[in-house]
């Protein structure tokens, strides 16, 4: 085995320039001026530098699809899907983003529904 080199290894999306999150999410509202600043701060802070993965060549909300609530959008299903293989509604609302805490049960279940399509 090698050394170890885990414990100073950020996590993915966690090489945040200076490690400054607040800087980063300002940034984003920077690149992407006509998203809600909430939604923008919230994908910010579940995917760090990710998160312009997740947003892409977005230049408005309807470029993110459909709005499930909670600032959890089409898009970042479609993401969480496709690179952090979330194959589940559970999986993406409890375990990936904990948008299911603010959700109501329409809510969810929409997010079930899109899942299971």
């Amino acid at each position: 085995m090698g050394p170890a080199w885990t414990r100073d290894a950020p996590l993915p999306g966690g090489d945040l320039p200076q490690s400054d999150r607040s800087a980063w999410v300002k940034e984003l509202g920077r690149r992407y001026p006509a998203l809600a600043p909430s939604l923008v701060k919230a994908v910010a802070h579940r995917h760090g530098t990710r998160a312009t993965t997740v947003l892409g060549d977005a230049r408005t909300s309807a470029d993110l699809g459909e709005d499930f609530g909670a600032d959890l959008t089409e898009r970042e299903i479609d993401y969480l899907r496709d690179q952090e293989w979330a194959s589940t509604a559970e999986d993406v609302l409890w375990r990936r983003t904990k948008c299911g805490l603010p959700m109501n049960l329409a809510q969810r279940e929409r997010v079930t529904a899109f899942m299971g399509a």
